[in-house]
């Protein structure tokens, strides 16, 4: 017993000394395999994609992985918090840790952090707490960047809406054939709610029955076989109705199960087979239109084409005729087609309605829809024309009436008969609607071509009559004229692309090449295709013609006319020289008489002496103006030019006529810039000065003022005067450029005075030959008509011009620039 005992004791003993031998040995392992496991652990978190972090409670990082270390660009983090992209989630995200530290359940927070170099990333965060005794030690945090996952959300939810959004059919099929999607527009067309539940619903649903059998025979195997199918069908409506519609089908497999699913895409095709119904009717009618001359045809074929475009019966057209009525100008089926149609054909239906419903529609230019009683027209029996026997009973119908406008003007009406009530003849009188607005547009066109033709054909008939030569320009090209025109030039009868300017004579083409660009008159030497030539007067008229921009050219031939002025010209010019001798002489004794030389004379004799001396001076001023009009026309007038400084000149002109001004009462005065000169002929001028102050002394009231004005007038600044203008003369009015430079502006000199005025229906006529605007025998002041006429030629020799500007019961100014002369102007100077 004892042995037992010592025997046990002594195994213990050697039990507890080999389990201390272990432990020690045990305890001098454990470090090296703690060292051994972290390492692997940290080996294994490198390798981890998404960015990891250990810290402590007060938020400092104790550990961080290589996906962190490259996210934020760091190999020795100082602390944890984050860098967000703002405050409110860096705010949140401090709240998120209080929480877990709290004692608070594992949760995720997502946040956009600015990673390396200013990248934003969006981050799923996990972190979670290791308590020891209750209180926190340590917190792991592990992050997964979820941008790409985000962005496929928000692109898959866009699309979403996008689908939900499209007026298209969008549904998806699974290989059963049972719906498991379908859009709102889808259902729309199907007539279920936009929450229902469509997964009960089948193909029967959607298609009709041979729609159906096609899907399943042809589309969607194809489908199944190529990825992609597209065609036309026929879906059912909501209302049971047919609806074509144009689809696309497109197959995959799903990569969760390898099950089939199909994706369809339809759009409703009603309206575009009603817009293509519409074009080939209206390509029909105007093809109909523009091949038929004859009125009644044309509108017969349009109220057919509509017809076969409707499917209606019959149907009508109404115009206006010449007497104001509503009459029938058209109507389908004709007589003669019902009679042919025979007894086996359908009748043809018409509707009983009186003439009121054209009536009603053109007056109240809108569509108009009548019910009426529509009785079957009998068929005909053959070989004659009594009704049979077997006429149907009547239907219950309506008329409507369309108007065809233009213009906004109700050309036309278009009857049909319809049912009284059909979603189909609602849709076809839409369809009718539309037509008869571009049916309008139509029956203006030809009506407008008609008119257009008649008129061409009423020019051309006047074209032909007439004696002056008329042809049609376009780009100096002739492209059309008449017989006068080619008689004048002797053309041959092939003319066309002659170019004009070969139809004058070579001095005057540079000249006709600008002038002819714009409308006017001018006159030319022409030039035949046999080489004669004549004088040619030409009135140029901007058109289109067959819408091209062109010019109508009118020539008169003008050498009789010419060569009539050369001669009344010349006997003018003989008769005022062989005049102005003897009257000259007259003149010095009919002076002499007076003056007493050859004795005292009665008083009643001086006097006829007096009128005598100044008649004859009236008549030698008029052959003199002849003379210089006839010495300008023939360009004979020479102009001896100096300098002339407009102060002495109007100073010269003013004394010769004080006398004048004196015997009326009339103040003359001068405002004349001191330093303003032109250069001119010193006579000429003052022979203009004098004919403006003759003028208006003689029609100015007496006792009142005449004012003599002269300035300079920049280039820049023209200053016209007030009240109704006019003017004459082609000088340039812009300021120029002389040798030396300096800018060279006008000088202007006016005339004004007080009185009656001049009406502007007047202002043309006052720079022609022999005007007197007051042409009564009683008129206040008398004159040869020309002074005017000679200050215009005048002017213009100086490269001037010369108008009026006057306000009736008020004043009149006339007024005349020239070029300034700055030869010898002070440079400083200014003009007024």
């Amino acid at each position: 017993m004892i042995a037992l005992v010592i025997a046990v004791a002594v195994t213990a003993v050697l039990v507890v000394a080999v389990w201390l031998i272990e432990s020690t040995r045990r305890a001098r392992r454990a470090p090296r395999a703690r060292v051994d496991a972290e390492d692997t652990l940290r080996d294994l978190l490198e390798t981890i994609r998404d960015p990891i972090e250990g810290s402590t409670p007060d938020g400092r990082i104790t550990y961080v992985n290589a996906a962190w270390r490259a996210l934020f660009g760091s190999d020795d983090p100082p602390q944890s918090e984050r860098v967000f992209a703002d405050p409110v989630t860096t705010a949140a995200y401090a709240e998120y840790r209080a929480r877990l530290l709290a004692g608070g359940p594992d949760a995720l927070f997502e946040g956009i952090v600015i990673g390396r170099d200013g990248q934003r990333v969006v981050l799923s965060i996990h972190s979670s707490v290791r308590f020891e005794d209750g209180a926190p030690v340590a917190v792991r945090t592990v992050m997964r960047d979820v941008g790409a996952q985000r962005a496929a959300e928000e692109a898959q939810g866009r699309l979403v809406e996008m689908i939900e959004a499209t007026s298209d059919f969008v549904g998806i099929a699974g290989g059963n054939g049972r719906i498991v999607y379908l859009n709102r527009a889808g259902r729309r067309l199907v007539g279920i709610g936009d929450h229902d539940d469509v997964t009960g619903l089948g193909m029967r649903a959607v298609f009709t029955p041979d729609s159906r059998a096609h899907q399943i025979a042809v589309a969607v195997p194809s489908a199944l076989r190529d990825g992609v199918w597209s065609g036309d069908t026929v879906v059912r409506g909501p209302t049971g109705g047919e609806i074509p519609v144009s689809q696309v089908i497109v197959a995959n497999r799903s990569s969760r199960d390898g099950q089939w699913f199909v994706s369809m895409i339809m759009r409703d095709r009603s309206e575009q087979a009603q817009r293509e119904a519409e074009s080939e009717a209206m390509h029909r009618i105007a093809l109909a239109i523009a091949d038929l001359t004859d009125p009644s045809s044309v509108y017969v074929t349009v109220v057919r084409e509509l017809c076969a475009t409707t499917g209606w019966s019959s149907g009508e057209l109404w115009l206006r005729d010449d007497d104001g009525r509503i009459t029938r100008a058209a109507v389908w089926p004709e007589p003669d087609a019902r009679a042919a149609a025979g007894p086996d054909r359908a009748r043809v239906r018409r509707c009983a309605v009186g003439d009121e419903v054209p009536d009603r529609v053109w007056t109240s230019r809108a569509v108009t829809v009548v019910p009426a009683s529509v009785p079957s027209v009998p068929s005909v029996a053959p070989g004659g024309d009594v009704p049979g026997s077997d006429a149907a009973p009547a239907e219950s119908t309506a008329a409507v009436g369309v108007p065809v406008l233009a213009d906004r003007d109700v050309v036309a009406v278009v009857i049909f008969c319809v049912s009284a009530s059909s979603d189909e003849d609602r849709s076809r009188i839409r369809l009718v609607t539309v037509v008869a607005a571009q049916l309008g547009r139509l029956i203006l066109q030809k009506r407008t071509e008609q008119a257009l033709r008649e008129s061409e054909a009423r020019t051309r008939m006047l074209s032909e009559a007439s004696m002056d030569g008329i042809a049609i320009i376009r780009d100096f090209r002739i492209v059309e004229l008449n017989g006068a025109f080619r008689r004048m030039f002797a053309l041959g009868e092939d003319v066309g692309g002659v170019n004009s300017l070969d139809l004058v004579d070579e001095g005057d083409r540079p000249r006709i090449a600008i002038a002819a660009r714009s409308a006017g008159m001018y006159e030319a030497t022409m030039r035949r295709a046999d080489g004669t030539t004549f004088d040619g007067r030409v009135t140029g008229v901007v058109t289109t013609f067959r819408g091209v921009p062109s010019r109508v050219a009118v020539v008169r031939d003008i050498s009789e006319w010419r060569a009539l002025d050369r001669l009344k010209n010349e006997f003018v010019s003989t008769v005022s020289h062989e005049l102005r001798t003897p009257l000259t002489a007259m003149l010095g004794s009919l002076g002499l008489l007076e003056a007493g030389v050859a004795g005292r004379l009665a008083p009643n004799a001086h006097r006829l002496i007096r009128i005598a001396r100044t008649n004859t001076e009236r008549l030698i001023r008029l052959i003199n103006d002849m003379l210089d009009l006839d010495k300008i026309a023939a360009g004979k007038l020479t102009l001896r030019r100096v300098r002339l400084v407009m102060a002495d000149t109007v100073r010269v002109a003013v004394d010769g006529l004080r006398a004048l001004a004196a015997e009326r009462a009339i103040e003359v005065a001068e405002e004349v810039e001191s330093d303003v000169a032109i250069s001119g002929d010193r006579d000429r001028i003052v022979q203009v000065l004098t004919n403006l102050l003759s003028n208006a002394i003689k029609f100015a009231p007496a006792g009142s003022r005449v004012v003599v004005r002269a300035w300079r007038v920049s280039s820049d600044r023209r200053d016209h005067g007030h009240g109704h203008g006019g003017s004459a003369g082609n000088g340039s009015t812009n300021g120029v450029a002389n040798g030396d430079g300096q800018d060279r502006g006008r000088v202007r000199v006016s005339v004004t005075n007080a009185g009656d005025g001049i009406a502007p229906a007047d202002v043309g006529r006052l720079f022609k030959r022999f005007q007197q605007l007051d042409g009564s025998d009683g008129r206040r002041n008398s004159g040869t008509g020309l002074g005017l006429a000679i200050s215009k030629e005048l002017v213009e020799q100086h490269d001037g011009t010369i108008g009026v500007q006057s306000t009736p019961g008020v004043e009149t100014t006339f007024w005349f620039e020239c070029p300034e002369d700055v030869s010898t102007r002070d440079p400083a100077g200014v003009g007024h």
